[in-house]
């Protein structure tokens, strides 16, 4: 219960209507705001749909983590004792998962679209612990050319995204919750070779910063295995199982293919 909730429960039938409401506009000026620790706010929109499902300690997947607390879309899940699994292309990195994150299990790889791969290259920009490095060759580019950062190629093993989901459930010994993709120009090709028949997951966040609400090839993928858009913030689209949510009769056409 919030400090809203219990202030206004002790105080409900003890002090005048006017009172509570002279007491309630104060607070609303004193009160701290959400703190949000990923780049658009994604961590409260999770946060308040995992809240509305009454789960609580689950479990989440990031592909493409980056950073314990910066720019994660995680964070508060791990803070709230979720386990998960994280996965980035720099060993650097999960170095500092392994470190901050102790509920967590890291993967250095890259998840690429197809089985049975063998090492491929990825693309490290000379940046301050780069949040571009990526393995799509037209991604690496266009950040070259815009921003003038060159970048070295680097070898690394491949991992497919159905591998990462088994070890998740297989490390939480339960379901994977939530599943976040943010790998820089490749992530509707990894959630397309997710198998939605196998792993169910009640969220799902992507990035695409061309296409609102991802390109029409993945809306539809995401519609026929039962999900619908929830939200979208910045360039990260937000899609939750539609029988999650409480709807007297779900509008599949709300993703708008």
């Amino acid at each position: 219960m919030g400090i809203r909730s219990i202030i206004a429960k002790s105080l409900a039938h003890s002090l005048p209507i006017k009172v509570n409401r002279v007491i309630g506009s104060l607070y609303g000026y004193v009160r701290g705001a959400s703190k949000s620790y990923s780049l658009y706010g994604e961590d409260l929109v999770i946060g308040h749909y995992f809240h509305n499902i009454d789960v609580t300690k689950g479990v989440y997947v990031d592909i493409g983590a980056f950073h314990p607390k910066w720019i994660s879309n995680t964070y508060l899940l791990s803070k709230n004792n979720w386990k998960g699994v994280v996965v980035d292309l720099e060993e650097e990195k999960m170095k500092l998962f392994r470190y901050f994150r102790p509920n967590c299990k890291t993967i250095c790889a890259a998840v690429a679209p197809f089985e049975n791969q063998d090492d491929i290259e990825y693309y490290s920009f000379n940046r301050l612990l780069s949040e571009w490095d990526t393995i799509s060759k037209d991604e690496a580019e266009m950040r070259r050319k815009k921003s003038k950062v060159n970048y070295k190629k680097i070898s690394i093993p491949t991992i497919t995204i159905n591998e990462v989901m088994s070890c998740a459930e297989e490390y939480a010994g339960q379901p994977v919750n939530y599943l976040n993709i943010d790998i820089e120009g490749m992530d509707e090709d990894i959630l397309s070779s997710l198998d939605f028949d196998r792993y169910s997951v009640q969220c799902i966040q992507f990035e695409n910063n061309v296409f609102c609400k991802g390109s029409k090839d993945v809306q539809k993928i995401l519609l026929e295995a039962g999900y619908l858009h929830y939200a979208t913030m910045g360039g990260t689209h937000t899609y939750v199982l539609a029988d999650t949510l409480n709807l007297d009769e779900p509008d599949m056409e709300i993703v708008n293919i």
